[in-house]
């Protein structure tokens, strides 16, 4: 049997990480509501956004483990130098490999929407929304990293205050306020970027 001493630490640790993973699903949850109020093509276009950002999400989030555990490794060893080596690496690699990315994805998101609906409609909105929120996609792969650096260092809580900051405090209400005020869709896409900014600003 294990010490409750032993397990408590775990047990605190663990549920910062287990709100982290459950908070994107309620945000999207939330976006996809809001978006169905505009049309089906609306729904449908948003659904292919989020199978094509998958792509883009990924390497951001190898990253983010990644670090956690050698941060963690560089911590453990009383190596904070070469924990800022791998961050700056991380950083520099990481951000690049999704500026390629985000340039392919932009530039043929029409197009690529074609595998999911061959649907004019809906591919232009697919490559509005990509448009927009490019550039963010760079922005959450610098999020992510620090999300990472800061699980390594064992500090799960702020990386959960972190991600609640991105996505309930900023994206969500956002969305709702700029589709309320009559930006329509566009306005929603707005949101999810700003968020992307006021998160790297702020992991950073």
């Amino acid at each position: 049997w294990f010490d409750k001493a032993d397990v408590l630490p775990l047990i605190q640790k663990a549920i910062p990480s287990a709100i982290q993973q459950s908070i994107p699903a309620v945000s999207t949850t939330f976006l996809t509501a809001l978006v169905s109020t505009y049309s089906i093509t609306a729904i449908a276009a948003y659904g292919i956004t989020g199978k094509l950002e998958t792509i883009l999400f990924y390497p951001a989030m190898a990253l983010n483990v990644v670090l956690t555990t050698i941060v963690g490794q560089c911590i453990g060893g009383q190596r904070t130098d070469r924990a800022k080596d791998y961050i700056k690496c991380a950083l520099k690699y990481g951000c690049l490999l999704l500026l390629i990315f985000s340039i392919v994805v932009v530039a043929f998101s029409r197009q690529l929407s074609g595998f999911f609906v061959n649907s004019s409609d809906i591919a232009a909105i697919v490559g509005v929304y990509f448009s927009i929120v490019g550039i963010g996609y760079i922005l959450n792969t610098v999020t992510n990293c620090f999300l990472g650096v800061l699980n390594g260092f064992g500090k799960p809580a702020k990386s959960m205050l972190l991600m609640i900051f991105y996505y309930v405090v900023v994206r969500m209400p956002l969305a709702y306020l700029f589709s309320f005020f009559g930006f329509g869709l566009n306005g929603i896409w707005t949101a999810v970027l700003i968020s992307h900014i006021c998160a790297a600003v702020a992991s950073m």
